[in-house]
């Protein structure tokens, strides 16, 4: 889920976005389950609870909904692998992790961001492909042109680094520009820095400043401590 403004009360804008699900899910609404899952997998607006988001993408997986029961598969693979007591070879973690392999191709060809970035990152990282950081970046852009803020930071990091591209510093901060506009922690943190240093960008220390303190006011920990090195508050 991204927000275009970071100016907006992210906490009730999740807190409505969990009652509309609630309610659509009453109604039987397979996309709203795939919500509350994906708001409980990334605790936005909620504590996060890999059980909860478990349960309502296996309530998605259950339907026939072309786009929905294949997003919750990916989803139900994606919680399973973050579970750090796992047994990855389990029977029941194979099977998933074939549904998420399916779910992500069929998503992926049909533009979904989720699936466009977690190809994008089998890519990247060489999981069960092989390693090809042009093919990473492709499927990056795919997701980042529909608005997925953790492709828009992994290009980024891309760029800044020549992964696959020429390394560009003014890209490479351009795009966490973009990721952090489009609400991503870290990625706000490092624009501040990127502002602090002149990285990509002309040194400005208010910036830095006032992108450390967005970093800080959503809970990165980083950023608050050089907010404070810097303000002396």
């Amino acid at each position: 889920m991204n927000n275009e403004g970071l100016d907006l009360n992210l906490d009730a804008d999740y807190a409505k976005a969990q009652a509309l699900f609630e309610q659509a899910v009453e109604n039987g609404c397979v996309e709203a389950n795939c919500g509350l899952g994906d708001l409980y997998q990334s605790g936005y607006g909620v504590e996060a609870d890999g059980a909860s988001a478990l349960a309502y993408f296996l309530l998605a997986a259950e339907s026939d909904d072309p786009e929905w029961a294949p997003y919750a598969w990916l989803s139900i693979y994606e919680v399973y692998t973050a579970a750090p007591d796992l047994d990855m070879d389990s029977e029941e973690a194979k099977a998933w992790g074939e549904k998420g392999l399916e779910g992500k191709m069929l998503l992926a060809d049909a533009g979904h961001p989720k699936a466009e970035f977690s190809l994008g990152y089998l890519y990247y990282a060489g999981l069960d492909v092989e390693q090809d950081y042009g093919a990473a970046m492709s499927w990056f852009l795919k997701a980042a042109e529909i608005g997925d803020a953790r492709s828009m930071r992994f290009i980024a990091y891309m760029y800044d680094k020549g992964l696959g591209v020429e390394e560009d510093q003014e890209k490479s901060t351009e795009w966490y520009l973009k990721a952090a506009e489009a609400g991503y922690t870290s990625a706000m943190s490092t624009v501040g820095k990127r502002y602090e240093l002149g990285k990509g960008v002309e040194q400005n220390i208010e910036a830095a400043i006032e992108w450390y303190r967005k970093a800080a006011e959503a809970g990165n920990e980083k950023a608050a401590e050089r907010l404070a090195e810097l303000t002396g508050k």
